[in-house]
């Protein structure tokens, strides 16, 4: 399994090989008792106990730890032995902590997410990336501190599963119609967070979205405007930044401008250009 932070909390075990042991091995079933267990206890007590207890059947004879970069890249397989896997799985998690992609601005006043979907993160958006988590009984978040966030679509490979657009203030009304809310409910139900599949107001053109965003942020303009869009939570290699973000750009170590400034181009439906 990919180790990988965890959208939910934080801890030496988070997102990996113990807790495939603990929930994807054990199914819509495992799942529902580790979340359910985790609501009072926490998250990572229940995948070392449940993993311990499963390890010791002596069914499993090991694991492939697996680390992605920040671009989904592997870089990473490490085979680990049952009883190197405590150890094996924290190293791995620490790596990947420092591999894995990141917003280069601590505040924002509105984030536009053109692309939300399980494939991207098992909370649609990646909690690590946006800096927010709307369930009451995960870790809170802290940083990056972003007033609103709009998510423009539901990616198709998520097969209508909306899971976290509770993350969201606003979205789509085309990434509304896409949601299969079977799939939804089922998934927020098993996780133990209804929260996540809470639904935003919505718009129908994406310029009445991003209206309504910086109707809501505050006292800011289109010239004052910290405006940030990235295609996913997975993909923040290359972003739109509004023009209140320039100096920080031009100062950051990392960053470099590929083209502009150009003004946010909407087409005849109020759809923002690609």
């Amino acid at each position: 399994n990919r180790v990988k932070p965890h959208t939910d909390f934080v801890g030496g075990v988070e997102s990996g090989l113990r807790k495939m042991i603990a929930i994807g091995l054990g199914k819509r079933s495992g799942a529902e008792v580790c979340h359910a267990a985790a609501v009072d206890l926490g998250y990572e007590p229940v995948l070392h106990a449940v993993a311990r207890v499963t390890l010791a059947t002596g069914k499993i004879i090991g694991g492939l730890g697996i680390v992605e970069n920040g671009y989904d890249q592997t870089t990473k397989i490490v085979a680990l032995a049952p009883e190197q896997l405590e150890s094996g799985e924290e190293a791995l998690l620490h790596q990947a902590r420092a591999l894995m992609g990141q917003l280069p601005f601590q505040q924002l006043h509105v984030l536009v997410v053109d692309l939300m979907g399980k494939n991207i993160s098992g909370a649609g958006m990646d909690p690590n990336v946006i800096g927010r988590d709307v369930c009451s009984t995960h870790s809170p978040r802290t940083s990056p501190s972003i007033r609103r966030i709009y998510v423009r679509d539901l990616h198709p490979a998520s097969h209508g599963n909306a899971l976290g657009i509770g993350l969201a203030d606003f979205c789509s009304s085309r990434l509304v119609e896409k949601i299969d809310w079977n799939a939804t409910l089922i998934n927020s139900l098993t996780s133990a967070s209804p929260e996540s599949g809470r639904l935003p107001l919505h718009f129908k053109t994406d310029q009445e979205a991003l209206n309504a965003c910086l109707a809501t942020s505050g006292r800011v303009h289109a010239e004052t405007v910290r405006l940030l869009r990235i295609k996913s939570t997975l993909e923040v290699g290359e972003f739109w930044a509004s023009e209140a973000l320039l100096p920080e750009v031009k100062q950051h170590p990392r960053l470099s401008i590929l083209n502009g400034p150009v003004d946010m181009m909407f087409d005849a439906q109020g759809s923002l250009a690609n």
